[in-house]
């Protein structure tokens, strides 16, 4: 196959891509933040500043409308698709390096490198997310997670589990109700 266009971004990008729904976007995480690129040409839709997002894979809405993905800064954002613009910032006290998941009903799971594993409500466009829970990742099973550092979670097929693993490791199964540990 032949290229069909290549942009230098000036820096790295670690992270997976995420193409938009109608596949004209495809959104990059770099060393300064988030652009998206044109599919058909390669040029700069927009771009994001919030600090590194090398390995937070950004993931879209089910609607499509709203991009989320972590940073060094220590926040989930949420932003529009179409412009680039900050819907909402949500602060989980450490870096984000993996990538969230976003589940039939909206919710949105996240982990810090602190050890925290949100579950998160999107409000809506200006409006704070909904903290459902946190689970700090001290588990009865007795052994504590480190840090999550570019490990993804993923959500079984009936979203009632969400399993993730950390830099040390070790894996876990949260209750989605409850955010607690179903192994413990």
């Amino acid at each position: 196959g032949t290229t069909r266009w290549s942009v230098p971004l000036g820096t790295t990008a670690i992270c997976n891509p995420t193409l938009s729904a109608d596949e004209q976007t495809l959104f990059v995480g770099y060393r300064n933040g988030l652009r998206a690129f044109d599919t058909t040409d390669g040029s700069v839709r927009w771009t994001y500043n919030c600090g590194d997002v090398q390995t937070s894979q950004p993931v879209l809405s089910n609607d499509g409308q709203t991009l989320y993905f972590g940073s060094i800064d220590d926040n989930l954002h949420a932003i529009n698709v179409a412009d680039g613009s900050s819907k909402w910032r949500f602060d989980t006290g450490a870096n984000v390096e993996s990538a969230a998941v976003v589940d039939s009903a909206g919710n949105i799971y996240v982990a810090s490198t602190n050890r925290n594993v949100y579950k998160v409500q999107d409000n809506g466009n200006g409006v704070a997310p909904t903290q459902l829970w946190v689970n700090n990742f001290s588990f009865t099973g007795g052994d504590t997670f480190r840090t999550n550092r570019g490990a993804s979670p993923a959500l079984s097929n009936d979203e009632s589990v969400l399993y993730l693993g950390d830099g040390n490791g070790n894996i876990a199964a949260l209750n989605t109700t409850l955010g607690t540990d179903n192994w413990g």
